[in-house]
């Protein structure tokens, strides 16, 4: 008993040190969600306390330590209420609200809160980056922001997604040189070399060397170590150079595997596997069987985010080449209207 006793003094004892050293800092507080599937378990799939560090792989808070990766959402508090406002705006789709809001939120946190600063910084940039998308005129903007932000903070948790988001940028623009320099960094932060290797065969495909993407995704696939979602990704990414191939067939073959082996419910893995399949036979010249492929995202996911607006551009596009004008028309209306920022909704305009 006693031993047991002086255990807990010393765990106590530890702890304490931890969380005063972390007061004495200016440590801020927090409220770290955790993604689905951590291997960090917590009470309500939350941890609470003082962040004593953040950086591009970990974040430690509290007395636990998390893999950044694992991190599903992280708020700090108190939350500046602009911050809250920035959010709120972005939720209803009010995109430049929200990046004036979020840069607001940035200045009120004032020099005491360097993470909510650094965070509303990152959201900023990439609030104006999802602009550019739609409208290109931001696009220079969007890119000073983001270059700025990796400069200014290269231990930052958020430095992969700010390079990826770059990237992702850079390509949509046709500057796959910098895309290029952009994806060799994230390749760099251990947890993200996977969709690193993943966006670099994507842009291989973008260059018209889909041969090479091919080969690159295969070595990927031979040794990843990323996960189920992982391995989805770069197998529907070579799904995609095989049809810039013209190798329909082995393409079409992996796009129904995925469909086959994921569960009706994960959303996100079947819509963007129906959005594959369709865009594959759509090269394939298979058009009505590609218009129902991207009628199943749209009718049975919907909620993806991502996905649902690339259904509905090609719906549009199919049901224009069968001439289908009013359902054409309808498709055009909804994408519009529920995704006015979108880059589908600018290619489409």
């Amino acid at each position: 008993m006693l031993a047991r006793r002086r255990d807990f003094l010393a765990l106590l004892t530890s702890t304490s040190l931890t969380l005063l050293l972390a007061l004495a800092a200016g440590a801020e507080d927090g409220v770290l969600k955790l993604a689905p599937g951590a291997t960090i378990k917590a009470a309500g799939n939350q941890i609470k306390g003082p962040i004593t560090s953040e950086s591009p792989i970990e974040v430690k808070i509290g007395t636990q330590t998390v893999p950044v990766e694992q991190i599903d959402s992280l708020e700090y508090e108190p939350t500046p209420p602009k911050y809250l406002l920035a959010k709120n705006a972005e939720g209803a789709g009010n995109l430049t609200k929200a990046a004036d809001l979020y840069g607001e939120a940035a200045t009120e946190a004032g020099p005491g809160k360097p993470l909510v600063t650094r965070a509303s910084l990152f959201q900023r940039a990439r609030v104006v980056a999802a602009i550019a998308q739609a409208d290109k005129s931001k696009g220079d903007e969007a890119v000073r922001l983001l270059e700025g932000f990796i400069r200014g903070n290269p231990q930052s948790r958020q430095l992969a997604p700010a390079l990826e988001t770059l990237a992702r940028l850079d390509m949509s623009r046709g500057q796959l040189d910098r895309a290029e320099k952009s994806l060799t960094d994230l390749a760099k932060v251990p947890w993200a070399e996977p969709k690193a290797r993943v966006m670099q065969a994507r842009l291989l495909v973008q260059r018209g060397q889909a041969d090479q993407a091919v080969a690159r995704l295969d070595d990927l696939l031979s040794k990843t170590s990323g996960g189920p979602e992982r391995k989805r990704d770069a197998l529907l990414a070579k799904a995609e150079a095989l049809g810039a191939q013209k190798k329909f067939d082995e393409a079409m073959k992996i796009a129904q595997e995925i469909i086959r082996n994921a569960g009706p419910e994960d959303a996100e893995t079947q819509a963007a596997a129906h959005n594959t399949l369709g865009e594959v036979l759509k090269l394939a010249g298979k058009t009505k069987d590609a218009l129902i492929e991207f009628l199943h995202t749209d009718i049975l996911y919907s909620r993806d985010r991502e996905q649902h607006p690339r259904a509905l551009a090609q719906i549009v596009d199919l049901c224009r080449e069968l001439k289908l004008d009013e359902q054409a028309k309808e498709a055009a209306d909804r994408l519009k209207a529920e995704y006015p920022s979108n880059p589908y909704t600018a290619a489409l305009r």
